[in-house]
């Protein structure tokens, strides 16, 4: 009776996690094909340059009206569409661990620290220098 008690609990907080907190602006993203000579999803590749065209898949921990701005902006800037979910930044994290191996997603935007150190602790961050990192104060960047 124990052991039906605890299955059936553990069915009723799998589906109430899954229906908490996720929207989607746009239907999901198709795989991307990955660059050949490092295994990474072509948008995400080292050194990539905007050309206009195309499309970024963004997993958001922000709300719905900083995304909405974001979208704009980037658009705006770039010529690229930008495509985003919103998830908890738990529901978040726990997607992109994952879709380690095959990711579905550019970026995953919001959250604490406590989020993404076991992210890149598991190795399903891509390393990224910005040029803005020159002007973050050595305290507060991360050596990797």
């Amino acid at each position: 009776m124990r052991k039906l008690f605890t299955a059936i609990l553990a069915c009723i907080i799998v589906i109430s996690m899954a229906a908490c907190g996720t929207t989607t602006s746009t239907a999901p993203a198709d795989t991307e094909t990955p660059d050949a000579s490092s295994g990474t999803p072509a948008s995400t590749a080292p050194n990539a340059t905007p050309t206009g065209g195309g499309k970024v898949i963004v997993y958001s921990a922000l709300g719905e009206a900083d995304m909405l701005a974001l979208q704009e902006k980037f658009k705006a800037d770039t010529g690229i569409d930008l495509e985003y979910m919103i998830f908890s930044a738990g529901e978040g994290s726990a997607r992109v661990l994952a879709e380690a191996n095959a990711p579905q997603a550019d970026i995953f935007v919001g959250g604490s620290m406590e989020v993404y150190v076991p992210l890149k602790d598991a190795g399903a961050l891509y390393s990224y220098t910005s040029p803005n990192a020159k002007d973050i104060p050595s305290e507060y960047a991360d050596p990797d």
